[in-house]
């Protein structure tokens, strides 16, 4: 599963962001984008699936692909 997620997530993510510390970049965003996806559908948190939310998620996805 290890060797899955790397090959065919995290490594064609840091690919894709380039730059400096592109694979903890990468890392980074794939730990959010599960965290999220964790309490938004296995542990409904009051509010998880608020637009506030979603804004959020995406500043902070898009803060980490522009610090390369």
């Amino acid at each position: 599963a290890l060797r899955m997620h790397r090959d065919r997530i995290t490594a064609p993510l840091a690919q894709w962001l380039g730059g400096s510390r592109k694979e903890e970049r990468a890392l980074r965003i794939t730990m959010i984008c599960t965290g999220f996806v964790t309490h938004l559908r296995l542990l409904p948190m009051a509010g998880a699936g608020k637009a506030s939310m979603k804004k959020w998620l995406a500043q902070e996805l898009q803060r980490l692909a522009d610090e390369g």
